[in-house]
Order: C-alpha cells, then structure tokens, then sequence
C-alpha cells in the first residue's frame, strides 16, 4: 500500500472511533457498578448523551460525577477501586482516540495536497467534521446496539 493509500485509509477509516468505542464502554462498565448503588446513583444525575458531541468534556463530567459519588462514602473498597480503574481506563482510551483524530487532520492535509486541494480550507474543515461526526455516531450506534443486545440477554436469562 502506497503512502498515499496509507492515509486515505486514516483519514476515511476514522480510526480514532474504536478507541472512543473503547473508553465510552469503560464508562459502561462504570455505570454498571455504580447501578448497584440505586439509591447513591439517584442523587447524582447522569451526564447526558449529548456531550458525545464533544467526547473530552462528556469524560470529564463522567469524571467529576465519579469523584463526587467515591467522596459519599456509600461504596465499598472494592467497588471504589473498580470505579477508579474504569475512569482512568476510560481517560486512558479517549487521549488515544484523540490521538488518532489529530493523526487523522494531519493526513487528511497530506491526502489534499496530493490532489492539490490544500488551500480550500472549506475542504479541509468539512472532510476533517464530517469524519469527526462520523466516528462519533459510530460510536454511539454501536453502544446502543451491545445495550439492547444485553438487554435482550438479560430478559431471556430471567425466563
């Protein structure tokens, strides 16, 4: 595969999606055992879907939520830990996929001077949203579809 193919492939394969993918189903997992706890949970509202929209500031919130649930003293040791791993292990895969989105605007630069398109900065701006856009409704899609599908699980398991 040539240099060129390399970063086509980068730019339009939004490569950053999977480790976004991973990060958001570590805050899943939190979620999960923080779902132990109905009534801690309950004081403390969940961060909204919308904030996908900017994936930093939506773990962030997630952050804070879990920092503020850790110093309410309803949780077990154990249970404190885990929440700690799964946060760090969330920011963990999201400075990743940040990584691989700036990788992505990078190459998307290199890829238009090839085909001598680099000063149409409304070209650059509109491939590097819409991969961006792309990649977090890759995301989302697939949360909501392994959450219905554990749902379904869950739901055929009690019969």
């Amino acid at each position: 595969m040539s240099g060129l193919q390399q970063n086509i492939v980068i730019v339009l394969g939004f490569l950053f999606s999977f480790p976004l993918l991973q990060g958001s189903l570590e805050l899943s997992e939190q979620t999960d055992v923080i779902g132990h706890y109905k009534e801690s949970a309950g004081q403390y509202p969940k961060v909204s879907p919308w904030y996908w929209l900017l994936p930093p500031l939506k773990v962030y919130l997630e952050r804070e939520r879990v920092k503020k649930m850790l110093k309410s003293g309803s949780f077990s040791g154990v249970d404190k830990r885990q929440l700690r791993i799964f946060s760090m292990r969330a920011t963990a895969w999201f400075y990743v996929a940040m990584a691989w989105a700036f990788n992505g605007i990078g190459k998307t630069k290199e890829v238009l001077e090839h085909f001598h398109w680099s000063e149409s900065a409304w070209v650059f701006w509109s491939i590097n949203g819409l991969m961006l856009m792309l990649g977090v409704a890759n995301v989302i899609i697939r949360l909501r579809i392994s959450k219905q599908k554990l749902a379904k699980s869950k739901s055929e398991s009690l019969l």
